[in-house]
């Protein structure tokens, strides 16, 4: 994300603001170590939305919280996933696959506008809130970004939860779920976890 960020204009900077995703500009983070993953998904209760981190101590973790760590919208109807997932080609923006190597380069080529916005959030999804390590990826919230006024309105943040929770159950379910990649966002457990690493009161 922060290799992308550094590229693109303050134009569409202001429009990914405008839309609600202002935050997202200023994540640094490029990746989690495995050993620490494994040991947040390993932790953490997908039922209940929380994290376990020894003893009694439970951090819950909230639409509230994904909000505060990414600066996303956190109001309104959950974004809800494509149902048809059949490919719609085109000259713009489009449900189609999309290879992850190539979507940089043309995010910072196309200009500012609604297909430049409908497509960064669409990055976005794929990268970090509803991240995949597919090197090809098909876009499933599509049909949630083509108002891009509409985008701003939506609850992002519990739609970030809900992923991240039924990814990590899928995960604790499996054998070897060590070497299992979590298709859900792993760095807002990270943060959690780490803005309260000094809590004395923690419960």
């Amino acid at each position: 994300m922060s290799s992308l960020v550094s590229r693109i204009d303050e134009t569409k900077k202001q429009q990914i603001r405008d839309i609600g995703f202002g935050g997202l500009l200023d994540i640094q983070c490029h990746w989690i170590p495995s050993g620490i993953a494994t040991w947040l998904v390993d932790n953490f209760n997908p039922t209940l939305s929380s994290l376990n981190v020894g003893g009694d101590g439970v951090l819950p973790l909230t639409s509230k919280d994904i909000n505060l760590i990414l600066g996303i919208p956190n109001e309104g109807p959950i974004p809800v996933e494509d149902t048809d997932t059949t490919e719609v080609g085109g000259s713009g923006p489009s449900r189609r696959t999309y290879k992850w190597n190539e979507l940089p380069n043309e995010l910072v080529a196309m200009n500012a506008g609604e297909e430049f916005l409908r497509l960064f959030v669409a990055f976005c999804c794929g990268c970090l809130l509803a991240p995949t390590t597919r090197a090809e990826h098909k876009i499933k919230v599509w049909n949630c970004t083509q108002l891009v006024d509409r985008v701003a309105r939506l609850n992002w943040a519990e739609y970030v939860r809900i992923v991240l929770c039924n990814k990590v159950l899928e995960v604790q379910k499996k054998s070897e779920k060590q070497h299992q990649y979590v298709g859900g966002c792993i760095f807002v457990l990270l943060v959690r976890l780490d803005s309260c690493s000094h809590d004395e009161n923690m419960l």
